[in-house]
């Protein structure tokens, strides 16, 4: 797979970054949460960007998907794609199939949501036509409305861990990420953008647990036991950390979805790996 495949740390807006929330406040919940691995290949589908450079409009998507199976116990929905790339163009004033920003993926999450692919489906090449159905009012269901920038994997674990949302990831891709358990990372020269949606059952030497990576290559990427998906070790996510193109963003909170009747340690439960 390329370097580049549709997150351009180059056009990132650092300083929006920077000022968002601070996911240091996650520290002080350090023992007061019981920490859950969950499996999350129950719910979330692995899906394709193709040749679009569509990565961080997947990551998005995908990331908005686990925030509504959260929110509602367990609900499966398929959000648009294309919608996430398109419309977080517009927000980074980005034209031409050059890739999106973290910054504007998670503008739009916040400001107008994703639509049910539906509505806004995947089309076979690249496209800034936009449908002229209801998606507007079906994507505002889907806007979140916590963003938290996380600068440790201390903040990572705590994020996950507690079952608070997803992480809209960016980084300088490199050849060690091309596995399925990424165990170190060194930096490519391009970048991609992919979901971190929960801790896994595996542990590194420490204790420390790995994380579920979903990315956008299809399920013929990973494993066969897990196609798809990655795990990432607290080693590899610390030294993208040290990295100055990564970038982290906590995303959470969707309260205009209906929420169905359950228990949230139930759902914990029922996707335990």
């Amino acid at each position: 797979m390329a370097d580049f495949t549709g997150y351009d740390p180059s056009k990132e807006d650092r300083q929006f970054i920077a000022a968002l929330p601070s996911g240091e406040f996650l520290l002080r919940l350090a023992g007061a949460y019981l920490e859950v691995s969950l499996d999350p290949r129950k719910l979330i589908r692995i899906e394709n960007q193709k040749k679009i450079s569509s990565c961080a409009g997947h990551s998005l998507s995908t990331n908005l998907e686990w925030i509504n199976c959260i929110a509602t116990g367990g609900g499966i929905v398929q959000l648009s794609r294309m919608a996430g790339y398109i419309l977080a163009q517009e927000v980074s004033g980005i034209t031409g199939d050059s890739g999106s920003t973290i910054t504007g993926g998670v503008k739009v999450a916040k400001t107008t949501g994703l639509p049910e692919e539906s509505l806004w489906p995947y089309p076979q090449s690249y496209t800034r036509t936009k449908p002229t159905n209801n998606w507007k009012e079906n994507a505002a269901t889907y806007k979140i409305t916590q963003d938290v920038h996380l600068t440790s994997y201390e903040q990572w674990r705590t994020w996950l861990g507690s079952g608070q949302g997803g992480i809209h990831t960016g980084i300088a891709w490199g050849d060690s990420m091309n596995r399925a358990i990424v165990e170190t990372f060194s930096a490519g020269g391009g970048g991609h953008s992919v979901a971190a949606l929960c801790l896994s059952d595996r542990k590194d030497a420490a204790g420390e647990p790995y994380s579920w990576i979903a990315n956008s290559w299809s399920e013929s990427f990973g494993s066969r036991e897990y196609p798809g998906w990655q795990e990432w070790s607290p080693t590899a996510i610390r030294q993208m950390l040290r990295h100055n193109f990564t970038v982290f963003v906590g995303l959470s909170d969707m309260p205009n979805v209906k929420p169905r009747t359950y228990e949230l340690e139930q759902l914990k439960k029922d996707l335990r790996v």
